[in-house]
């Protein structure tokens, strides 16, 4: 077992790096399991992190010290004497602030987002990886009880590690998607339009309806549950389900791999996936364009093969404006 010194150490180094501008999703995951191993990286970290936070602030207690500076960040860690101010510090502060600490560090610190035409895979401590899509945000909290992800945007695909004690809960808008051994998408179209996809296994859906109908007995609705290839589309009242072949189920969760892939597509709903991946928009000012069915396989990052089937096999003439958006208009 680890030292107490030799885990103030490294709690030290990770606030350190934390700070250093240079801080990286697996940087993030990495943490996040090395405070989840034990109850004493944890109690650690936020200790050294309150006393960071406040050192400007308070008084040594009992060696009449000058406030602690922030020092150098490459070199605070190894300081012994700002180790030592760290730490008088810190037990000034009591361990009843770091146990109020502890859920809100560990529930506000572990968020992942990605920007506009960027997918990020995320492995999480306990086995899972969550791979997040284009423009979208996540908030993580393990628990002993409970892993549980809050969607916020966008759309998040997750392989589910079994642990029969913790259920695997993601939370988008009024849905709530409880994993049964599984690899499912979930992706919220609007705030309360979610799309849930299965891949593998089995989810159970359940939508609060409560706020939708009005009602004063607030109640969760009806589980819905989910196996291999179906897709379901769950709004603020209900859940419909559809079933669709493994095979295109995999296809419809090619952006894992940067890909869109269309059959007979209209080309309104193909040209709205291809906004989500890129700022610059696509309209189709023409309506009778609207339903053009599309095919093919296309990176979701190049619009290019995209515009090349609509100039040439579709004859559809397309404008820039100066504003940067491309209109679709016939020929």
């Amino acid at each position: 077992m680890d030292s107490r010194e030799h885990i103030e150490q490294q709690a030290a180094e990770w606030l350190a790096k934390r700070d250093s501008g240079q801080w990286s999703a697996e940087d993030q995951a990495a943490l996040s399991a090395w405070l989840a191993a034990s109850t004493a990286h944890m109690v650690e970290f936020l200790r050294l992190e309150a006393a960071w936070d406040g050192a400007n602030r308070l008084q040594a207690l009992g060696a009449q010290l000058e406030p602690v500076a922030r020092p150098l960040q490459q070199a605070w860690h190894s300081a012994p004497s700002f180790r030592g101010a760290l730490r008088t510090a810190a037990w000034a502060a009591g361990l009843l602030v770091c146990v109020a600490l502890a859920s809100s560090w560990y529930w506000n610190r572990n968020t992942y987002s990605t920007q506009i035409g960027a997918t990020l895979a995320v492995p999480l401590p306990e086995g899972s990886t969550v791979t997040l899509n284009t423009a979208s945000h996540v908030r993580v909290d393990l628990r002993d009880t409970q892993r549980t992800i809050e969607l916020e945007r966008g759309e998040a695909y997750f392989e589910v590690a079994h642990d029969e004690h913790r259920p695997f809960v993601v939370i988008a808008g009024k849905s709530r998607i409880t994993a049964l051994g599984t690899a499912f998408s979930v992706r919220r179209n609007t705030p309360d339009d979610v799309r849930v996809t299965v891949a593998k296994g089995r989810v159970s859906v359940v939508v609060d309806s409560a706020v939708a109908r009005a009602e004063s007995d607030a109640r969760i609705g009806a589980p819905v549950e989910l196996d291999a290839g179906s897709v379901a589309e769950a709004d603020r009242e209900e859940v419909s389900v559809l079933k669709r072949p493994l095979s295109e189920i995999e296809e419809a969760l090619s952006w894992r791999s940067g890909f869109l892939v269309f059959h007979d597509t209209p080309l309104i709903e193909a040209v709205a996936e291809f906004n989500r991946y890129h700022t610059r928009q696509v309209i189709i000012q023409d309506a009778s364009l609207a339903t053009i069915p599309v095919s093919g396989n296309f990176r979701a990052g190049n619009f290019d093969a995209f515009s090349r089937l609509l100039d040439v096999g579709f004859q559809i003439r397309i404008e820039e404006q100066q504003d940067g958006r491309l209109l679709l208009q016939s020929k």
